[in-house]
Order: structure tokens, then C-alpha cells, then sequence
């Protein structure tokens, strides 16, 4: 316990000083001063709060967040008398969804300490805390246990190399951790076969990724967008960051066959875009002007918000960032029936790993590795229709995940 005393501090010490000349480390920093009042102001705008059931939901990020808002959104539609207290850890999570409306209180989670712990929960009074995939901070953890409050972690994954089988502290993680959670939702069998070798086996549950249900839910919602139709390929590029746009603009430069590239960047400020054009040879539209090229076959996007979307218009999907630390979501492409491309980074997604084996998805390289995927999905419309009707199984097999999770859980919520 004393290592992890330290260990955090310095962590938690090394946020500060990065805040003097980071921007990311200086919204940590901001957010979270004179946290106790700010939540406290909160609560005390919520109509009976103390008299109603309290669900306290914390989340790493912003993909966190989508992995585990299915169930929020599930709870609330259920129990709308519930209040929902959403907590982040990043602000590259809590600045994007801090007016989400579905949650009563959204913050930041105080930085993890015995008195932090402590009057954080004095405050909001959990009758059940769900903690999202990771994010494991000990002192919480264990205040939530001392004090008796259900917790459960959903949507979790425990790979071979993780903190709880590799490293100094593995028994930590195994002996401190994990028993705090009342109940853990994994998502697959071998993450359930895996825990079961240091965590009660009854209790845990194989529920599935919680982002199939939000996929599907969010590709049943038809949204219009000024897209015309096109006779060849057409490519939508999602969060790509700049080692994929430059392997993109040499693919548009070498292929043969009639081919439309949107690209949809993972972040949007000026700098970037003006970077992405000089790339393209400023023959890329913004999405933003589109009206006025409606026909261009290079289009760039320059607002959020939209790429969910922008994927029904697709042939193939280029996922980003597999190229850097790790891709981004390939599901909200898939669940429209399309294949997806990516990079060599993406051990960490399950996903990828079954679309591969599923023949769905394949992994790339270079440039002429994805020239030679497009003229192959070009030319073969069976494949096309082949690929279209597994993912359409897969995903039937895969949904569900939230309605397992409600299923045990709602006797905290009644």
C-alpha cells in the first residue's frame, strides 16, 4: 500500500507540473479544483437527491464512455427517477460529454486518495457503482467496499500480458482490486477463463462488447447527409491521423480504378487540416464546402460529430491510427456491412482479431496493400455480398451484451 501511496503522488505530482506547459494536463488540473464544492453545489440542485436511487458511473475517456453509455442510456430508460452521476478521469472525455444530458452530475473524478476517496462517496451516496473496462483506483475501490456499495465492472477484457497476470504488480491488482468488484462482465470466454483463476468463477459473467448494442442503435437512426451517390469505390477514412493521410494520399495518387476518399480526422484543428490539403495537393474539399463541390471526390471532414454517419456512404473502411498506439473503433464502419482496413496496431481490439478470422476486415501495410484490397472489393461484387451477409450474422450473434448486464444488475436499481 505504501508503493502505491508514492506511486500515485508522484503520479498525481508529475499531472501538476506538465499542466505549466500542457494543455491536456492543465484541463486535468483546473477541472478538478475545489472539486468537493463544485459537487456539492451540484447535488444540492438535484430535487430529493438523497431520497432517490444514485447510480455512480466512472469511465477512463471518451471510448470508455461509449462502451459503457448503452447501459447508462438502459438504466435511465428503465429507472428515470435514478440519478446518474458520470465521472472522467481525462479530460479528453469529460470537455467532449460534460453537458451529456442523460447524467444528472457529470465531473471529474478527484485525484485517488484516502480523504478524496472518502468525501467523494460521503457526498454522492451510490446505491451501485459501475466502473467501465478499467481505470482502477485503489483508494475508491476500496471506500466503495468498506461502505458496502454493489460495484461492478463491465465490459472487461484480461489479456495475457495485463497488470493482473505480468509484473510487480500483479498481486496487487489480483488481492487489492479485483475483490471490490461485487460482480465482473467480461467480454469475452477467454477474459472469463482467465479471471477465473484469481476471482470467484460465479462471479463473473461472459455479457459481450457493449458497443455492438450502441452501434446497432446508432445505425437505425438514418441521418441524411449530402453525400452523392458514387459509381466506383468509396473509401471513408475515420480518425486518421497523419501517418494514415499520408499513406491515403498516395493511394489516391497510384490507383486505377474510380475510387472517393472522406477522411475524417481524428483531431480538426486549422494546423491539421491545412496539413492533410498540403498532403492531398489542396485537391481536397472540406466537408464544410461541399455544397459548392458537390461531385468532389476528395473530402475532407471539419467537424465532429459525423462519422458514425459517414460510414453508410462507404464501400470499404479505413480505420485510424493503427499505425500509432492503437486503431479506433472499427464497429460503428462494420455494423453497416462493409469491410475494414487498419494498420498492424490493434492487438488490443477483439474485434479485430474476429473480423480478421472472419475474413471482414485485413490488416495493412503500405499503400499498395490497401490499392490491392480496393481493386479486389471492386471487382468482386460476390465478395462484396459475402462480407455484407457475415457481418450481418455477426453482429445478430454479438447484440445483447446490455440486456445480460441489466438483467443482474436491477435488483440495486428497484
Amino acid at each position: 500500500m505504501v508503493l502505491y501511496r508514492i506511486g500515485s503522488a508522484l503520479y498525481f505530482a508529475t499531472i501538476h507540473v506538465f499542466s505549466l506547459f500542457n494543455d491536456k494536463a492543465r484541463l486535468w488540473v483546473q477541472g478538478r479544483k475545489d472539486w468537493y464544492n463544485q459537487l456539492k453545489n451540484c447535488i444540492s440542485s438535484i430535487p430529493d437527491y438523497y431520497k432517490r436511487k444514485k447510480v455512480w458511473i466512472h469511465v477512463s475517456s471518451l471510448g470508455e464512455f461509449e462502451q459503457g453509455r448503452p447501459v447508462l442510456e438502459a438504466i435511465k430508460k428503465e429507472y428515470p427517477n435514478i440519478c446518474i452521476i458520470l465521472t472522467f478521469f481525462s479530460p479528453s472525455g469529460y470537455e467532449v460529454r460534460k453537458s451529456y444530458p442523460l447524467a444528472d452530475i457529470v465531473a471529474y473524478l478527484p485525484a485517488d486518495s484516502p480523504a478524496n476517496a472518502e468525501g467523494f462517496l460521503n457526498l454522492v451516496q451510490p446505491d451501485l457503482a459501475i466502473w467501465v473496462k478499467y481505470d482502477f483506483w485503489y483508494y475508491f475501490l476500496q471506500e466503495l467496499r468498506t461502505k458496502n456499495i454493489p460495484t461492478v465492472l463491465i465490459a472487461a477484457v484480461f489479456r495475457k500480458n495485463s497488470v493482473f497476470e505480468k509484473g510487480i504488480l500483479r498481486n496487487f491488482y489480483r488481492n487489492h482490486i479485483l475483490p471490490c468488484f461485487t460482480r465482473i462482465f467480461v467480454q469475452d470466454k477467454d477474459s472469463a477463463r482467465r479471471l477465473a483463476a484469481y476471482y470467484p468463477k460465479d462471479k463473473i459473467t461472459i455479457a459481450g462488447d457493449t458497443r455492438y448494442d450502441r452501434v446497432i442503435a446508432v445505425a437505425s437512426q438514418y441521418k441524411d447527409l449530402p453525400i452523392l451517390p458514387f459509381d466506383g469505390i468509396t473509401l471513408v477514412a475515420g480518425s486518421t491521423w497523419s501517418k494514415d493521410e499520408s499513406l491515403l494520399s498516395e493511394v489516391y495518387q497510384k490507383i486505377k480504378i474510380p475510387l472517393r476518399i472522406i477522411i475524417a480526422p481524428h483531431e480538426i484543428h486549422e494546423a491539421h487540416l491545412k496539413e492533410i490539403e498540403r498532403k492531398f495537393n489542396y485537391k481536397i474539399v472540406r466537408y464544410s464546402q461541399l455544397s459548392a463541390y458537390p461531385e468532389s471526390r476528395l473530402i475532407l471532414v471539419d467537424n465532429f460529430g459525423l462519422l458514425s454517419t459517414l460510414y453508410r456512404y462507404g464501400q470499404v473502411a479505413y480505420i485510424g491510427n493503427g499505425f500509432g498506439k492503437h486503431i479506433h473503433n472499427l464497429l460503428e464502419a462494420s455494423v453497416y456491412g462493409i469491410p475494414t482496413i487498419f494498420g498492424p496496431r490493434h492487438h488490443k481490439a477483439i474485434e479485430a482479431k474476429e473480423h480478421i478470422q472472419l475474413g471482414v476486415s485485413k490488416e495493412v501495410h503500405s499503400a499498395q496493400d490497401i490499392i490491392t484490397y480496393l481493386e479486389e472489393i471492386y471487382q468482386n461484387s460476390a465478395l462484396r455480398n459475402e462480407i455484407r451477409k457475415k457481418l450481418h450474422g455477426h453482429f445478430a450473434e454479438k447484440k445483447g451484451a446490455v440486456d445480460k448486464i441489466m438483467h443482474e444488475i436491477t435488483s440495486y436499481l428497484k
